[in-house]
């Protein structure tokens, strides 16, 4: 049942990625993005003029996000695995991931402030469209810390048959490194670091989401190996933790029964 349940969560990356489609792009209109350096008047124009696309299209965005959720909780249970009693990257993974989903939703809700009125002053709906894109696109930390966190428990996994390959390790850490530059996007208007840019925007953008594909394809092949050493009886039923204290509990069962006897003893003598 828990591996079944994890494959669910894991092909939701697949909903996540048809929604998200069809919300940003078919509905709202947001690809290509627009121009930072578009005038007030340009950004209120286009709110004007999909008002109502924009709007179901955000509607739709904000599920889709909370489709990830499920999938990390898929990924972590899988870095556990690995991490076993001592669970620091894999919580470190879990509090990165409910802030990634939250990094989705502000600017979802900053776009549907702008078209909640879309015919107040062009000046207001070009600051909350910049919020919305500054958020959506230059804050990369959390994914940073998602991909190094992944990447060092892949990385540290010891047994003969790894739970992520070795090559899934160095690629999270270098798709960390190539998230970075889309912070960048708060000192240009213009260019390829631009929010709209060659760098900024398409080649972080085909990063980002080739790396959750990468990290899905992954999931899954080491969830159906899970299930295959569930079946075999091969897979370490017990953690760290729980061999330790199954073990001190043998121990004090053990010192119970010498301290019984020696009672024993005591009341025969």
């Amino acid at each position: 049942m828990n591996a079944r349940v994890q494959l669910v969560s894991a092909y939701l990356f697949f909903v996540f990625m048809a929604l998200f489609a069809l919300g940003f792009w078919v509905l709202a209109g947001f690809m290509p993005p627009p121009n930072p350096a578009e005038s007030a008047q340009a950004i209120a124009r286009q709110f004007q003029g999909n008002t109502t696309g924009i709007r179901a299209g955000m509607l739709v965005l904000e599920f889709a996000a909370a489709l990830l959720l499920p999938w990390c909780g898929a990924v972590a249970v899988q870095m556990k695995r690995v991490e076993r009693g001592h669970t620091v990257l894999t919580y470190t993974w879990l509090a990165a991931s409910g802030i990634l989903v939250l990094e989705f939703i502000y600017p979802i809700m900053f776009w549907l402030v702008a078209a909640f009125r879309p015919h107040e002053a062009p000046a207001l709906l070009q600051h909350f469209n910049d919020l919305a894109w500054l958020t959506f696109l230059g804050v990369v930390t959390t994914a940073v810390v998602q991909a190094l966190a992944l990447g060092i428990v892949a990385l540290r996994d010891t047994r003969p048959t790894p739970v992520f390959p070795r090559w899934f390790g160095y690629f999270n850490i270098w798709s960390a490194t190539l998230f970075c530059p889309a912070s960048l996007i708060i000192f240009f208007k213009h260019g390829p670091f631009a929010w709209n840019g060659v760098i900024a925007f398409w080649f972080v953008a085909i990063v980002f989401f080739a790396w959750m594909l990468v990290v899905t394809v992954v999931l899954i092949g080491a969830i159906r190996h899970q299930q295959r050493e569930e079946a075999n009886g091969t897979e370490p039923v017990a953690s760290a933790p729980a061999a330790q204290l199954a073990a001190l509990s043998a121990q004090v069962a053990e010192l119970s029964a010498q301290v019984a006897e020696l009672q024993r003893e005591r009341a025969m003598s």
